[in-house]
Order: structure tokens, then C-alpha cells, then sequence
């Protein structure tokens, strides 16, 4: 079986040089279940913030306005998150990750306002 964590490395080393800062932010709860408390927990990440093509915006699952961020593995973007981008919060729509033998190599979020 193939080793991926050289891959790993090297997709965190080029999101770092040419991503911008971003927050990763999830939520967790504490408390009883019929009570619960959500407290918001921010990590500072670097992204990649790309724009879909026109030829992938169909409207419904990809629209006009959603960005694509590619994010190193160090820490796994969660479906009920958000990211937040030069004080603009996004919603988590979908995630993706690279993932070949076990090992995840980047993750692709989407993310819409």
C-alpha cells in the first residue's frame, strides 16, 4: 500500500504559500440533550479560495456566489461549520477530501453566504 503522507506535505506546504487566512468554526455541545448549550469553536486555518467555473454553476447544488477552499488535513472542516473569510461567514455546504490509502491529503469545502 502506497504511502500518501509525502502528498499530505506537500498540498499543506503549497495551500500555505498561496492561501489567505481563514476561520474554521464548529460548534460543540455541552449540557443535557434536552437542554443543550452550542459554543462556537474558531481554529485559524490557511485556504485556497477559488470561484467555480461558469460551467459548474447549475443553480441548485452549485450556485453563482459559492467558493471552492481547499484546506491542508491538519484540521477536518465539519458539515454543520462555518468559515469565515475577512469577517464574512459562510456556510459549510459540502465537503470533499482527498483521501487515497487512508490518508487525507486535502479537503475541498464549498461554501455559500
Amino acid at each position: 500500500m502506497a504511502d500518501y503522507t509525502k502528498a499530505a506535505a506537500t498540498a499543506s506546504k503549497l495551500i500555505t504559500a498561496n492561501g489567505r487566512s481563514l476561520t474554521l468554526r464548529h460548534f460543540t455541545s455541552t449540557g443535557p440533550d434536552y437542554a443543550p448549550v452550542l459554543t462556537a469553536v474558531d481554529d485559524a486555518v490557511i485556504g485556497v479560495v477559488l470561484p467555480y467555473s461558469l460551467n459548474s454553476v447549475d443553480g441548485t447544488l452549485i450556485q453563482q456566489d459559492d467558493k471552492k477552499v481547499l484546506l491542508s488535513s491538519a484540521i477536518a472542516p465539519t458539515p454543520d461549520g462555518k468559515v469565515v473569510m475577512a469577517s464574512v461567514v459562510y456556510s459549510v455546504v459540502s465537503i470533499k477530501e482527498l483521501n487515497p490509502g487512508g490518508t487525507v491529503v486535502f479537503y475541498q469545502v464549498q461554501i455559500r453566504r
